[in-house]
């Protein structure tokens, strides 16, 4: 009797038991797809893909998760100024911001000081726009008391390893000069001077030949005539140069080009040189060399800006 007890006693335990385990598995768990997205984000935010958005910015929406990044990619939104972040008139002037042929009696002092007016505030630097047509880039540019600082600082001289887009600080920041040398970083994740890599394709280059720079004083279009592969170790640029020796400085560029281009350079010369990091040889710079094709009206600014 007493073990017909027990064994009751047994079952009922066994019963209860798994009836309370019944009811803990119907509760709600996270699925695993929370679980990932969860994780994931938690990642993003340590490799750089979210990043606080500085107030009245204008982004760079290029994808900064690559993990084979080996330069800085772990910064804050940067400001790009790209023609799908702008308006097209000021809100405080009414004036717009890329010029019609109506306004090419507005004077370009009164155009460039209202167009960049935020800029001019934000950075004592600010000397102008820089844009290559046809590519991401498309950026203010600075220009330092030398050629270290903007490496390591935004055009608002905010601590940024992305750098800046800079004139050499021996140039005259009107670019007045018969050879001037804009520099930047190349950058994996595809901003800042990046894009010049798509100039080693010669298809690339002969379809994307000019470069817009807007100043204080004039817009002007320079048009692409060489590609270089060169080391820092033993190359430097010459800024000081009479007529003669330009037109011998640039046949130079185009003899150690790495495309044969046909263009034939005018005698009476202007050249502008972008430099970056290239990574074919131990500190190898790729420079893209240009001549000033003509000065860019009012009335035609919008046309090369919105590229």
């Amino acid at each position: 009797m007493f073990n017909k007890c027990l064994r009751f006693l047994m079952l009922s335990i066994f019963i209860f038991a798994l009836s309370l385990l019944l009811i803990s598995c119907g509760k709600d768990v996270p699925s695993p797809s929370t679980s990932q997205d969860a994780d994931t984000a938690v990642e993003g935010s340590e490799n750089g893909s979210i990043t606080e958005i500085p107030s009245g910015s204008i982004t760079d929406t290029t994808d900064t998760t690559d993990s084979t990044n080996t330069e800085s990619t772990e910064t804050s939104a940067e400001s790009t100024g790209t023609s799908d972040n702008k308006t097209n008139t000021d809100t405080t002037t009414n004036l717009p911001l890329y010029a019609t042929p109506e306004d090419d009696n507005l004077g370009f002092d009164t155009y460039f000081s209202t167009t960049f007016s935020e800029y001019m505030k934000e950075s004592p630097d600010f000397i102008g726009w820089f844009k290559v047509p046809g590519t991401n880039i498309d950026y203010p540019l600075v220009q330092g008391k030398d050629n270290d600082y903007y490496l390591r600082y935004d055009y608002k001289n905010s601590p940024d390893m992305d750098g800046s887009i800079y004139l050499d600080y021996k140039n005259s920041p009107n670019l007045y000069d018969t050879h001037n040398a804009i520099y930047g970083h190349y950058l994996f994740k595809g901003t800042m001077f990046h894009d010049l890599h798509q100039y080693k394709d010669e298809d690339f280059y002969n379809h994307h030949r000019y470069v817009v720079i807007v100043t204080s004083r004039e817009a002007v279009l320079y048009e692409l005539f060489a590609v270089q592969r060169v080391s820092a170790y033993n190359y430097y640029l010459s800024f000081n140069l009479d007529p003669g020796e330009l037109v011998e400085y640039a046949k130079h560029f185009k003899r150690n080009s790495i495309f044969d281009d046909p263009l034939e350079l005018p005698e009476d010369l202007s050249l502008l040189t972008l430099v970056t990091c290239t990574y074919e040889f131990d500190n190898a710079r790729l420079l893209l060399h240009a001549y000033k094709k003509r000065t860019i009206p009012l009335s035609e600014i919008s046309e090369w800006l919105s590229f």
